[in-house]
């Protein structure tokens, strides 16, 4: 027997429960003016992506201050304690944009299936993020979101954008141009990243090496409402070279390549040198060996420049510090990492009796090292 077709005014069906539980990662440095604006549209956007179905309705939102001065973290705990789909991660101190991030990926890993990193200046289209679960539903691993233009910067930082990509691309780092760190990244892909154990890590040139499954999505960046930007000209050359220098040896390499020319060119200045010699035109100049010393001198120490870079990226290596110390947490963040932020937590990952890099065998950590209470 056919069932009766329904009326036009039967309520439209309910969508199918979602399986995936997103968190959304959000460093904070100094957004007491921003921040309010933000955690009330990311409230939204969640309710938003709940009720469409696209995500669980235990999905949350990290909010992770990184040493700020001013009200953030105060501003954070108090969202906090009145709506339960947000957490507080506090660093002790300011550690930097990409260690913040990937604090917050430490702390959501093991409680998420995928998890969405993206400034809390909300610069990044919310409403491209349901384009990125499309894309995580449709097989990719890592969704990144890439601005469709540049038409709101000036022109120095288009052209200085610009020269950073080519330069990166011709060195052999794989970015992808005009994209920052509104990344979408799921499990396993996710587990993977936190295996990577070096302080200066890029995360923006991560994703070629994590997956094959990379989508992109492309967004109109939005003008900053309230503060200001925390990125200066000099820290960002300075990001650009930590990317640079992290995954790229051709700075090393064109210091070989510019030492084999110039002796070369010291062969021919010799065998110049002598011809005029033996036919008597030696002539006594100061231009020349004026020239000569300066330009010698000058790539000598630039290559010792370059090099002493990368000796000093080994020595942070070596010593192995703490990437970042956790201060507080709220209530919620039931699986915060310990204070010492160097851990290589992605042992959760390796099989019972897996060894670290020195032989020591690997352990759960001691609960003396959680928090109690939300604080240490």
């Amino acid at each position: 027997m056919n069932e009766p077709a329904p009326k036009l005014t039967d309520p439209a069906p309910a969508p199918a429960p979602a399986s995936l539980r997103l968190g959304l990662v959000v460093p904070c440095f100094n957004e007491v003016d921003q921040l309010p604006a933000s955690m009330d549209a990311l409230a939204a956007k969640l309710d938003a992506l709940v009720a469409a179905g696209l995500i669980r309705a235990d999905s949350f939102v990290l909010l992770v201050d990184d040493g700020s001065t001013d009200a953030t973290w105060a501003l954070i705990e108090e969202r906090c304690a009145g709506y339960h789909r947000f957490e507080g991660l506090r660093l002790a101190v300011n550690a930097g944009q990409q260690t913040a991030i990937f604090a917050g990926l430490q702390a959501v890993a093991d409680r998420c299936g995928a998890a969405l990193s993206l400034d809390a200046d909300l610069q990044d289209d919310l409403s491209a993020i349901d384009a990125m679960l499309e894309e995580l539903a449709e097989g990719a691993e890592i969704v990144l979101g890439v601005r469709a233009e540049r038409d709101s910067d000036g022109w120095f930082k288009q052209q200085s954008a610009g020269l950073f990509y080519r330069t990166a691309r011709v060195l052999g780092v794989g970015l992808t141009p005009d994209h920052g760190d509104f990344r979408l990244v799921a499990q396993p892909a996710l587990g993977r990243l936190l295996q990577f154990s070096e302080h200066d890590l890029f995360l923006r040139a991560t994703p070629a090496l994590l997956s094959r499954r990379i989508a992109v999505v492309r967004y109109r960046r939005l003008p900053r409402e309230a503060g200001s930007s925390h990125y200066p000209l000099m820290r960002m050359v300075a990001l650009g070279w930590t990317g640079i220098s992290s995954f790229s040896l051709w700075p090393l390499r064109l210091i070989s390549v510019t030492g084999a020319l110039t002796s070369v060119l010291a062969l021919v200045l010799t065998v110049y040198a002598l011809l005029a010699w033996a036919s008597g035109n030696t002539v006594a100049g100061w231009t020349s060996i004026f020239v000569a010393l300066t330009l010698f001198s000058g790539l000598t120490l630039l290559a010792l420049g370059i090099i002493g870079e990368y000796v000093a990226k080994i020595y942070r290596e070596v010593v192995r510090r703490p990437r970042y110390f956790v201060q507080q947490t709220t209530s919620k963040v039931a699986s915060a990492p310990d204070d010492n932020g160097a851990v290589d937590i992605s042992s959760a990952c390796r099989p019972p009796g897996a060894q670290a890099r020195d032989g020591r065998e690997l352990r759960p950590k001691a609960d003396s090292l959680r928090p109690e209470n939300g604080k240490f």
